[in-house]
């Protein structure tokens, strides 16, 4: 969980106009989930993000949805 949120963390330390992230909260407990979700709405409100997941939890960030069915 420590090394998901440093990853993150230095991902977001230059302020970048894109940020993808795939299952960006897949290995972390509640509290990671909580520190995922104030980055994702920083950064949305400086410039745009792009989370690829499977995880419903993960999509409360979402301002846009795309599904694919198998």
């Amino acid at each position: 969980g420590t090394r998901a949120r440093l990853k993150l963390l230095l991902a977001t330390l230059h302020q970048p106009r894109l940020l993808l992230l795939d299952e960006p909260s897949a290995s972390l407990d509640d509290s990671g989930r909580s520190v995922v979700g104030s980055l994702l709405r920083t950064h949305l409100t400086k410039g745009a993000a792009v989370l690829a997941t499977n995880d419903p939890r993960d999509l409360e960030h979402a301002t846009h949805r795309l599904a694919f069915d198998a």
